[in-house]
């Protein structure tokens, strides 16, 4: 009868112990697994974080340059329009006598003799 109480004794605690060591390895490989879940959502967040940073600078690269390239061909035009009006202005106007071309003190003739 003692026998039979050691070795039951030493089957009850080696099963026990299997048992036992078999249930930690499942908790850590699910510990893991759950760790390695979480660290991917993370990932996968950060990623996510980080391409809507990258599309919101980008948009906002995009809008400086159409807003410059707009305000820039909005002066070309505005230049041309106001070309066109003085040279129209300057076609309205009759031309003058030019006194600087003239020289300093000379007098204009524009009368012609008759002999």
């Amino acid at each position: 009868i003692v026998v039979q109480s050691v070795v039951r004794r030493y089957l009850a605690f080696y099963t026990s112990a299997v048992r036992l060591a078999n249930i930690l390895y499942i908790q850590a490989i699910y510990r893991g697994y759950r760790v390695r879940a979480e660290l991917m959502q993370y990932v996968r967040n950060g990623q996510e974080i980080a391409a809507t940073f990258i599309q919101s600078q980008w948009r906002s690269y995009d809008a400086r340059m159409i807003y410059i390239n707009t305000l820039a061909d909005i002066l070309i035009a505005q230049s041309v329009a106001r070309r066109w009006l003085v040279l129209r202005k300057l076609r309205r106007v009759p031309e003058t006598p030019n006194y600087m071309s003239m020289g300093y003190g000379q007098k204009r003739t524009n009368y012609s003799r008759s002999n």
